[in-house]
């Protein structure tokens, strides 16, 4: 037996850490909170390459890769990512309500099934909806079928679709990870980010801490900083409060300085029933990861 195949061994006979069973978890200080991470994401990275029976598969990101420079993935750097169907753990994963309910569901199979070297908490949220329905084609196949209501007639009705006939958007060539949005009313700078996949664990820890809304923690997972007119900067602390009090004119300065950057694929359809065309956004229903 190899070194190797020894330390896998005992690893094996290693509790597993639940980490909703701590009590203070967000307590935890960040380097011990990456460690463990990091930990984790190797653990499940070993494991997939000891028994793999399918091969990983490549696919052009609509991003480009362009945010993906820190990788030492060339193939990513360069706007490829490879990524391996879903196993029966990975089924596993989707089915978990631990992670579905503190939004690491996501970045869990991701890591799971990506043999890119990359973590995908860092990847863009731009191509995260794109991932998801590769893996889905992939794993279980291009036909894709979901229940669709129409508002004219109120009809419900089956309907069958190609995920490869999807269309994605890709990344503006002038888009910029960082930005600083200068807002109209408040005369406010805001220096936000492009969203990650790891920013919606971030999201769940910030609804606690602050008890706000959905809108406020997405807002705050991609702040990085908040200056007055003077150039002072807030206190994240009240970044919170900052969020809640602004006004529709600076709420909308953010959300046109994002244009371009969020994945929206749509069809448009047409009711069997009375024949009205319907445009909706491709949904995920509770069958999206089944035959």
């Amino acid at each position: 037996m190899t070194e190797q195949e020894e330390f896998e061994k005992e690893a094996k006979k290693m509790p597993k850490i639940d980490m909703t069973k701590i009590a203070n978890v967000e307590a935890l200080d960040s380097g011990t909170r990456k460690a463990i991470t990091a930990a984790a994401e190797s653990s499940r990275r070993t494991m997939k390459k000891k028994f793999n029976f399918q091969q990983a598969m490549s696919f052009p990101l609509p991003s480009g890769g362009k945010f993906y420079q820190d990788s030492e993935d060339e193939d990513l750097k360069n706007g490829i990512i490879k990524l391996y169907p879903l196993s029966l753990a990975d089924e596993e994963i989707i089915t978990n309500k631990t992670y579905l309910k503190n939004g690491t569901m996501f970045r869990i199979l991701f890591d799971t099934c990506m043999a890119s070297d990359y973590s995908a908490k860092k990847l863009l949220q731009f191509d995260s909806l794109y991932i998801m329905y590769v893996l889905r084609q992939i794993s279980y196949g291009d036909d894709y079928n979901f229940d669709v209501k129409c508002d004219e007639c109120e009809e419900e009705f089956e309907w069958s679709m190609n995920i490869s006939d999807i269309d994605w958007a890709e990344l503006p060539e002038d888009a910029v990870d960082e930005r600083a949005i200068h807002l109209p009313v408040s005369k406010y700078t805001v220096t936000m980010s492009l969203m990650r996949l790891g920013m919606e664990e971030e999201q769940e820890i910030i609804k606690k801490k602050y008890k706000c809304s959905d809108r406020i923690a997405i807002l705050i997972s991609n702040t990085l900083s908040v200056k007055d007119e003077e150039g002072e900067e807030i206190n994240p602390a009240d970044w919170a409060d900052f969020f809640e009090a602004l006004p529709t004119l600076d709420r909308n300065a953010i959300n046109n300085s994002f244009k371009g950057t969020k994945q929206e694929p749509k069809i448009t359809i047409k009711c069997p029933n009375c024949g009205t065309d319907i445009t909706l956004y491709v949904p995920i229903s509770e069958d999206f990861f089944r035959m």
